[in-house]
C-alpha cells in the first residue's frame, strides 16, 4: 500500500512540476523536514535523564546514518544550485547524530572510574550502587516541568480562589 501512495503522488505531481509549479515538491520536502527533526526531538532530553549516556541506538547504524547525511549535504554543496530545505535537514541530521556521538564519548569519560571500579566489584555498571547514587543526581526534567505547570495553575487559580471566596 505505501508503495501505491508513493506511485500515486509522483504521478499526480509529475505534471505540474513539468508545467514549473514548484510549491507540491517544496510541501513533500517540507514535511519531510518536520516529521524527520520531530524523530530526533526527544534525543537531547534522553541524554539529559541519562546524564550523557546513549542507550537504544547502535553506534554502527548511527555512524552509517551520519555518513548519509554528511555525504548528502557535500553533494549539495557540490551541485550548481543548493536546495537550502534539504542542506539543512542534512546538516542538522549531521549536527544531531555527531552530538549523540560526543555526549556518549563525554559520559564514558566521566564514569570511567565508577566503571572501573563495578569491574573489580564484579558486577555489571548499571548494578554497580555508586552508578544507581551518581544517576540518581541527574536532572528530573518531569518534575521541573511539572513544578513548571503548578505554579502556573497556582497563579492563575490564586485570584479566582480569592475572588470567590470574597462573594
Amino acid at each position: 500500500m505505501p508503495l501505491l501512495r508513493k506511485a500515486l503522488f509522483v504521478l499526480v505531481i509529475r505534471e505540474p512540476y513539468s508545467r514549473g509549479v514548484e510549491w507540491p515538491v517544496t510541501t513533500f520536502g517540507a514535511i519531510a523536514f518536520v516529521v524527520l527533526i520531530a524523530g530526533y526531538l526527544p534525543i537531547p532530553f534522553e541524554l539529559v535523564k541519562r546524564r550523557g549516556r546513549v542507550v537504544g541506538i547502535d553506534f554502527l547504524f548511527l555512524a552509517i546514518d551520519w555518513s548519509g547525511a554528511f555525504f548528502s549535504l557535500m553533494s549539495l554543496v557540490a551541485q550548481n544550485t543548493f536546495d537550502v530545505i534539504f542542506g539543512t535537514l542534512y546538516a542538522l541530521c549531521a549536527a544531531i547524530e555527531l552530538s549523540m556521538f560526543l555526549s556518549h564519548g563525554v559520559w564514558l569519560f566521566r564514569t570511567r572510574k565508577l566503571r572501573r571500579k563495578a569491574k573489580e566489584a564484579g558486577v555489571t555498571f548499571d548494578e554497580f550502587p555508586e552508578y544507581t547514587e551518581w544517576q540518581s543526581k541527574a536532572t528530573k526534567l518531569n518534575f521541573k516541568i511539572m513544578n513548571l505547570s503548578r505554579s502556573r495553575t497556582d497563579e492563575v487559580s490564586g485570584p479566582d480562589q480569592n475572588a470567590q471566596e470574597a462573594v
